[in-house]
């Protein structure tokens, strides 16, 4: 699978048993249903597509959340073995899982794009989300010092321009992309739940570079 990124999509809940402690206290302080069902929905398919990759079951995925900055179990998930990136809105999640670094995000169709926010429409703002998750900048970066035409990145608040590629993803009810490193491999994948173990590969959808 070298030079692979698979990104999975599911609106299903996986079994509360995949979570690990630290998971199951975050998931109990939720006090919104749709945050704690995005919460929940992100982190058993993040399991899954990770158990999938590394062929382990999905309660032992070791999944890391400690931030980097002050040693909190709220950071950036993260795996040793792989690379990981979720996003979730909705009650869909969207995660991808690859031997390349990779960002993914989501946004539903008519979401309205705040005027402040530095992207010129839903498809540029999650665009530049894919590529600052990528990089792992995030908000550190306002979206105002990022450009980005058709897949590539055209602007960034650096002399050197992060060398990746951006694709939008065909997702019903969503405006999806990724990002990747040129030459990466995607493949789309639907699963409806647990059950499904290798998910329903979208033949639309599966590119070379």
């Amino acid at each position: 699978m070298k030079n692979t990124v698979q990104v999975w999509v599911s609106s299903a809940k996986g079994p509360l048993d995949w979570l690990n402690p630290t998971e199951r206290e975050r998931l109990s302080r939720y006090k919104s249903v749709t945050a704690a069902t995005d919460f929940l929905v992100g982190t058993t398919l993040a399991r899954f597509a990770l158990g999938a990759w590394l062929g382990v079951p999905e309660a032992e995925v070791p999944l890391d959340r400690t931030c980097e900055r002050c040693g909190a179990p709220h950071g950036r998930p993260r795996v040793a073995g792989a690379n990981l990136s979720i996003a979730h809105a909705n009650g869909t999640a969207l995660v991808a899982v690859g031997d390349t670094p990779v960002g993914v995000d989501l946004e539903p169709l008519g979401r309205a794009v705040p005027a402040d926010c530095g992207a010129a429409d839903l498809q540029d703002w999650v665009r530049k989300e894919a590529a600052l998750k990528l990089t792992g900048d995030g908000l550190r970066i306002p979206m105002q010092q990022i450009g980005i035409e058709t897949d590539r990145v055209v602007q960034w608040p650096s002399d050197e321009l992060p060398d990746i590629v951006i694709r939008d993803l065909d997702i019903p009810g969503f405006t999806a992309a990724v990002a990747v490193a040129p030459g990466a491999v995607v493949e789309l994948r639907f699963t409806t739940g647990p059950d499904e173990r290798r998910g329903r590969p979208d033949p639309r959808i599966s590119p070379g570079a």
